[in-house]
């Protein structure tokens, strides 16, 4: 039993000394936002009309992997900026005249950055690897901007930081092709499992009316991203 537990601790302990060791900068850029996810139907009812679009994105990254025959483990350091934008529209009909109504919006703008650590696991086919696993990131900081109108008319604003939750856990898939030995190209896709809002993202406009949340709605991280690798060693 003894020499079987040291057989397989030798065999998982020297698989990365008999690998081949690299070391690799990469930057990237795209597109992320902030996903608002939410009830929709409870948001119909409420005669609330939500649009949730991306903004552009960033990354920079320190990679170490070790490959062995065609698999590679792949683990590192980034920095990721992920910025994204929500417009909110809340109909409320007129208190003294019922066939009319005033319409209220909020269109917010927001970005965070973020200090992420990428565990993935790639199958190397020649020039191209594909790979997929887990990140875990942690808030460096955040900021946010809200436009309110009433009738399309400017009605004040709100802005402010550090109301986002400082930890997010996700899923990421990244397809790489290596144009020479020092040079790549490659496509990553980092997709948030966390409600990264913090109990926060209530609906600005029904912050500005004073009115209870109708839906649960919650932020998720999501980034596409492209760009180019260097191999260090």
């Amino acid at each position: 039993m003894k020499v079987q537990f040291f057989l397989a601790a030798f065999t998982c302990f020297s698989l990365p000394l008999f690998a081949q060791h690299q070391m690799s900068v990469s930057l990237n850029s795209g597109i992320g936002k902030s996903a608002l996810i939410t009830d929709l139907e409870s948001e119909s009812k409420m005669m609330t009309n939500i649009s949730d679009k991306y903004s552009t994105s960033y990354n920079a990254q320190l990679n170490y992997s070790f490959q062995k025959n065609h698999w590679i483990a792949e683990t590192g350091l980034a920095y990721n900026l992920i910025k994204g934008s929500t417009e909110e529209t809340f109909k409320v009909y007129d208190w003294y005249n019922q066939y009319q109504y005033h319409t209220y919006a909020a269109h917010e703008t927001r970005r965070a950055h973020y200090l992420t650590i990428p565990l993935m696991i790639h199958y190397k086919f020649n020039k191209l690897s594909i790979g997929a696993g887990l990140f875990a990131a942690l808030l460096l900081t955040d900021y946010f901007f809200i436009q309110f109108y009433r009738d399309e008319i400017p009605d004040g604003f709100q802005q402010g930081g550090n109301r986002l939750k400082n930890f997010d856990i996700g899923a990421n898939a990244k397809v790489h092709f290596s144009l020479n030995e020092k040079f790549g190209l490659q496509a990553l896709i980092n997709y948030g499992f966390s409600d990264i809002s913090n109990g926060t993202q209530n609906g600005a406009v029904y912050q500005m009316l004073q009115l209870n949340e109708a839906s649960n709605r919650q932020l998720k991280n999501r980034q596409l991203l492209v760009g180019i690798t260097y191999r260090i060693f």
